[in-house]
């Protein structure tokens, strides 16, 4: 489903994604793993289109490097960022809402009918400012909203970020049951360990390169991989 070649991300003379590869296919969970500054986020940033990259990105078999942001979420790739970034002053209803605003009003309420189910929490608080909400919350409401636009490839930067185990456990839960609904799941986490755990396969990535690849089970059990992100 989604393809980088040689992908490249420069701010100004600091390059920050040097020439990376990677794929993801419909239905797996691909983890890209690696300590804060690695380069992460501005992958994920790239495959949006909200930062400049060089190299190749291809997303159902179709070239969208050139394409605009507005475009790729359209073709259906949505992306929940790091620090959640919902409209605090806004309810519940309306952050989902501000994610379908290309759907129809009948076909808008179907999917918010359809989050409130994956998040029954969202249906209590749908008349609540999310600012005022907790950070597991609002984090549910981040990856609710991104679900909106009915995506194919789903891109989560550090959705577990400061949240309480029991709320790490309930976003690993969901993200195994996306996967059964065939989408294609990039998760960058901080947390290697549980990301490690879900995913299919997996992608290290240290000062802006790929240093080491393959099945998730193979990565966790790297003697160098636990020693620098599992702590054994």
């Amino acid at each position: 489903m989604l393809e980088l070649e040689k992908l490249s991300v420069n701010y100004g003379p600091v390059r920050a994604v040097n020439e990376i590869s990677l794929t993801v296919g419909a239905g797996e969970i691909v983890a890209l793993v690696g300590a804060n500054g690695a380069g992460k986020s501005s992958t994920m940033k790239a495959i949006v289109g909200l930062a400049e990259a060089t190299g190749s990105i291809r997303f159902d078999g179709k070239d969208i490097s050139e394409t605009s942001s507005t475009q790729r979420v359209g073709d259906g790739i949505a992306l929940s960022p790091e620090g959640r970034h919902v409209f605090a002053q806004m309810s519940v209803l309306e952050n989902l809402q501000l994610g379908t605003v290309a759907r129809t009003q009948s076909r808008q309420a179907a999917l918010v009918e359809e989050m409130f189910e994956l998040f029954p929490r969202l249906r209590e608080r749908s008349t609540q400012r999310a600012g005022s909400m907790s950070g597991g919350e609002q984090q549910m409401l981040a990856i609710a909203r991104a679900l909106m636009s009915e995506p194919k490839i789903f891109i989560l930067d550090e959705p577990t970020l400061g949240l309480a185990p029991i709320i790490v456990d309930q976003i690993a839960e969901l993200l195994v049951k996306l996967r059964q609904r065939k989408l294609g799941l990039l998760l960058a986490e901080q947390n290697a360990e549980m990301a490690l755990e879900m995913a299919d396969r997996a992608y290290v990535m240290e000062t802006g390169a790929i240093v080491k690849e393959g099945p998730s089970a193979t990565i966790a059990a790297d003697p160098a991989i636990q020693k620098a992100y599992l702590g054994f």
